[in-house]
């Protein structure tokens, strides 16, 4: 018979064998102290260690040491020009008398051996802090990679002469270039002949392991209507008939021998933010057998029915690889069709099958200054990049091309989109 569970005569044998065996129990008691001890100590220190440093990070701020040779009035005028610095958000100027009295003040316990030091024992300085630390050198790293890389032969030696960029990659001289999905259209010759493979990847990747990819403006055309004018929703109206019929017309092929563009008034180009992703999904799940064509909604997809059609005569077997030979690159509509198939099925299957970080513009407009300045500061950019990624000049020659942008418009032009953003 199975003796019955005692929690008394359990405890009350806990405590006997204690007594009994005094000793072990007094070093068992230790050593149970000694790692809670330990253990404690190491996340007191890890917890601490993590606050200075979250406080550092919260901070962000740097101090900037004014040359000795430089009096209070000559180290103050350098202000200005701190200010512009990309990144910078506030600027405190902190004399030499401040610093050291800010120096004694934290040295209380010291104090009498620190009251015969001159007052111009430290130097002037600038609080400086900045935005976000981490951005502090980005562009000027990149700059200095993109130099070793070509001083290494790895990036085209013509690269700022070349008339036609695609001209090496279309002869099969480049093993990388950089573009949209839509390259497909751009590569279009080597894709429709079978003599170059090309697959799409997301590069670069930041630190972080994503891939971040700026957003092109939502438009760059618009219809105006002149104030005053007695109709102005015929503007509306004729640009809503369009979106309404175009596909229609596509599908009947009432524009075949020509281009919407070209007959229709007041025409724009007017599709869904969502279209690529949108005829990925389905292309793919209708190439692959897994829905049928009419169970696919075409609605305001004015190249969608056109592109399953084509899909379903020109891809081959296996219906998962979209390697050029399994297209039916001999076919009659394989011309019209195969650049914009692989441009979507190759080249945005990264951003639909790895997803990426959008980011958009705060600001798209255009600031008075910018009709005025930007294009020079634009030329400024290049040719001071170009001879750095060329070798023609250091890589502190950056920190010179900063200085001068803000100087020739660039302040102001920020100071411009800043005020916009904010209104």
């Amino acid at each position: 018979m199975a003796r019955r569970f005692d929690a008394g005569y359990y405890i009350s044998e806990g405590f006997h064998s204690i007594f009994t065996h005094g000793f072990m129990s007094f070093a068992a008691v230790c050593m149970i102290v000694a790692c809670l001890i330990i253990m404690g100590s190491f996340t007191l220190l890890a917890v601490n260690l993590d606050n200075m440093l979250g406080d550092l990070e919260n901070e962000n701020e740097m101090l900037v040491y004014i040359d000795d040779s430089l009096n209070e009035e000559q180290a103050r005028a350098l202000q200005p020009r701190l200010a512009q610095v990309d990144n910078v958000s506030q600027l405190t100027f902190v004399t030499r008398e401040a610093a050291l009295e800010d120096f004694r003040s934290k040295r209380e316990s010291n104090a009498d051996l620190l009251d015969d030091l001159p007052d111009d024992t430290l130097r002037d300085r600038y609080r400086v802090h900045v935005v976000d630390i981490e951005r502090m050198a980005q562009t000027k790293e990149a700059l200095a990679k993109l130099a070793e890389m070509y001083a290494a032969g790895v990036i085209d030696p013509e690269v700022f002469v070349r008339s036609d960029a695609l001209e090496p990659v279309t002869a099969g001289r480049a093993g990388i270039f950089f573009g949209p999905w839509w390259c497909g259209y751009t590569v279009d010759s080597v894709t429709l002949d079978g003599s170059q493979e090309w697959a799409a990847y997301m590069a670069p990747l930041a630190g972080d392991g994503k891939f971040y990819s700026p957003m092109s403006d939502p438009t760059t055309q618009y219809v105006c209507v002149r104030k005053g004018y007695e109709h102005p929703e015929a503007a509306v109206q004729i640009i809503n008939y369009l979106i309404a019929y175009e596909q229609d017309w596509i599908n009947e092929g009432k524009i075949a021998d020509t281009s919407t563009s070209a007959v229709y008034p007041l025409f724009n180009v007017y599709d869904n933010a969502d279209e690529i992703e949108y005829s990925y999904e389905w292309l793919k799940k209708f190439n692959m057998g897994e829905v049928k064509k009419e169970d696919i909604d075409t609605t305001g997809r004015k190249l969608l029915k056109g592109d399953l059609d084509a899909i379903e005569v020109l891809k081959k077997d296996p219906k998962d690889d979209f390697s050029l030979e399994y297209w039916d690159l001999e076919n009659e509509i394989a011309d019209s069709n195969i650049p914009r198939l692989v441009s979507i099925m190759v080249g945005a299957r990264p951003l639909m099958e790895e997803g990426y970080e959008p980011i958009y513009n705060a600001f798209s407009g255009q600031t008075d200054t910018m009709a005025t300045k930007w294009a020079n500061l634009q030329k400024l950019e290049e040719e001071t990049f170009a001879k750095i990624i060329l070798g023609q000049a250091p890589i502190d020659e950056f920190d010179n091309f900063v200085t001068k942008w803000y100087a020739e418009g660039g302040q102001e032009i920020v100071d411009e989109v800043t005020a916009a953003v904010n209104e």
